[in-house]
């Protein structure tokens, strides 16, 4: 979601849509913030603030819900996204392009979003080689493992190299 869109933002929606709350919990350094509405036909919509990088985003159980929250709260799209992480400068504002790019990544493999992410795990900064590998788990796409294993399992930095191995532990796992 972008920036201004928030828990308060979702329930506004949310409840417009028919939708009760169900269950909410805080973010936390360790645990994702979740909100969940349900309605009466059973479809749920799911407001998720993730516990490392606080980036909020919405999962709905149905197609329909997806187009609703399309047009009712305009989600970033990934043309919208690669662009501002191209024209990014600052480090701030690219690790947070990097990771929104992922968790925005389609199931299948997206040319544009590997790229991106790939820039990412090759930059200059170690912080946004590290929120790339974030990115990277958000996508579940095995492209990601060579590049990681070439570039990251000796890096200068030492939470890069930690948080390399266990991205690709992480990435064995599900193959």
């Amino acid at each position: 979601m972008r920036p201004e869109i928030g828990w308060p933002q979702v329930d506004a929606f949310a409840t417009k849509s028919g939708r009760q709350l169900v269950h909410s919990n805080p973010r936390s350094v360790d645990v994702d913030g979740q909100m969940i509405w349900t309605d009466d036909a059973g479809t749920s919509l799911h407001y998720v603030v993730d516990a490392t990088a606080g980036i909020g985003y919405v999962v709905g159980t149905a197609a329909d819900v997806e187009q609703e929250v399309v047009a009712g709260l305009r989600p970033w799209t990934l043309r919208e996204l690669f662009a501002g992480f191209d024209e990014a400068e600052d480090l701030r504002d690219r690790g947070q392009f990097v990771l929104r790019i992922g968790l925005a990544a389609p199931e299948e493999y997206d040319e544009g979003v590997f790229t991106r992410i790939c820039a990412g795990l090759g930059a200059g900064e170690y912080q946004l080689r590290y929120a790339a590998l974030w990115a990277s788990t958000y996508t579940g796409y095995q492209e990601f493992v060579p590049v990681i294993e070439s570039q990251l399992l000796d890096d200068d930095a030492e939470v890069v190299r930690t948080r390399a191995r266990s991205v690709l532990e992480a990435f064995r796992a599900v193959q």
